[in-house]
């Protein structure tokens, strides 16, 4: 592409998913300065797919996994279609074993054997595929209804791609990642992150604001989103939900007078303020929290107001402050780029 580009060729370029802060190398690969190249954006995040983070046990995964590809199974029937993606090829093979389904990894066939599971599934004649990032570019199937990923992926852009195999045919779908606890021989509990997850993908597991807004920032470099819009399918955080426990613990502010129960399954229902997430090894007492029936006074909904209030303020001088942030070094690069390009005509002169 450098070799065309070079002869003044007229190239269009098109990519799925290319974050700002790749844009500089992006135009090193295909030999055009920046200068020389409009770019045309629209954002990534698909407003029909909702996000979530949920919780599970770690030495109970296959269960876990087990129920929660059931109960999506039951939500959307045939022919809707569920991904669970995997790290590693072992916990791949083992899910897929668990579940009864096909299996998608980079050694699983020659190229025959390869083409016959996914005929299975753009064929729509199997309902549950587990998957490594083998399973990548070039699905295109309008009826995959849920997106799981066992397991934090590495990096944002990754995500991005892989859960928005979801909901291609713009019906409402969902993109989950499971979460894993473990707990260990004191009986502190800890949430699983990876040490090789990049910063920005961890900023999105930990709920503490919209996932479309960490998505739209990283992904598309708009910084304006506060929450999920009223046309999107909302994300967990901007309904209130946080996880604490495992994937049906929600902490809720009720109004007053309203009983909240550890069963509660329908959030909405009640004046929902969302909670920060739980710290690392506060889990116990998150979940006395939640307690069994309680009643709220007038009193401590209006501090729970305030103090939600107050945090939804931060948020925003957080998110204004990492926009002007970010227009700053793009003004720095770009006038860069300007004096470099005028330091090499005048070279050439």
């Amino acid at each position: 592409m450098k070799e065309i580009a070079g002869r003044g060729v007229q190239m269009l370029y098109l990519t799925a998913t290319l974050p700002p802060s790749e844009e500089a190398a992006f135009h090193g690969a295909v030999g055009v300065p920046e200068r020389e190249m409009f770019t045309l954006r629209d954002r990534t995040v698909r407003p029909n797919i909702g996000y979530a983070v949920v919780g599970y046990e770690r030495k109970e995964e296959d269960e876990e996994v087990r129920q929660l590809v059931e109960e999506k199974l039951d939500q959307y029937p045939e022919p809707g279609q569920v991904i669970v993606y995997c790290r590693k090829i072992e916990q791949a093979k083992r899910l897929a074993m668990v579940l009864g389904y096909s299996v998608y990894h980079r050694t699983v066939g020659d190229q025959k054997k390869k083409k016959g599971i996914l005929r299975r599934l753009t064929g729509q004649t199997e309902r549950v595929f587990t998957a490594t990032n083998a399973l990548g570019v070039g699905i295109d199937v309008p009826t995959i209804r849920a997106v799981i990923h066992v397991g934090i992926p590495k990096e944002l852009k990754q995500y991005s791609q892989e859960s928005g195999r979801a909901g291609r045919d713009r019906q409402a779908s969902e993109a989950i990642i499971m979460q894993a606890n473990t707990t260990d021989r004191s009986g502190r509990r800890r949430r699983e992150v990876g040490y090789d997850t990049e910063d920005v993908m961890k900023e999105f597991v930990a709920g503490e604001r919209c996932r479309r807004a960490v998505l739209d920032g990283y992904i598309d470099g708009q910084f304006d989103r506060r929450g999920c819009e009223e046309e999107e399918q909302r994300c967990e955080v901007c309904r209130g939900i946080t996880v604490v426990e495992g994937r049906r613990r929600v902490k809720v502010v009720a109004r007053a007078e309203e009983d909240v129960s550890l069963d509660v399954q329908t959030p909405e229902a009640y004046s929902i303020v969302p909670e920060a997430c739980t710290p690392d090894g506060e889990e116990d007492r998150a979940v006395a929290n939640i307690g069994v029936r309680r009643r709220r006074s007038d009193t401590g909904v209006a501090e729970a107001e305030q103090s939600n209030k107050r945090r939804r303020m931060e948020e925003s001088e957080g998110i204004e402050k990492a926009r002007r942030t970010h227009e700053r070094q793009e003004h720095r690069r770009r006038d860069s780029a300007i004096e470099k390009a005028e330091a090499g005509e005048k070279m050439e002169g």
